[in-house]
């Protein structure tokens, strides 16, 4: 049975790396080309990365 491309599409866009790919691709773009400063880029990058990751983490005993 062969697959349509329409599935290879689908199994591409799930890849784990996906999502982290294309924020550090932006990133660089964003860099390179200067349209944003330096601490604007980043910023929204340290802001994808800490939104893209877990919503609850448990703070240990220590740290609080």
């Amino acid at each position: 049975m062969k697959k349509s491309s329409g599935d290879r599409y689908v199994a591409w866009l799930s890849h784990p790396l996906f999502l982290p790919s294309i924020i550090v691709g932006v990133t660089i773009l964003l860099w390179a080309t200067s349209l944003l400063p330096e601490f604007m880029t980043a910023l929204l990058f340290f802001a994808a990365v800490v939104a893209m990751g877990p919503g609850k983490v448990p703070a240990r005993a220590g740290m609080l």
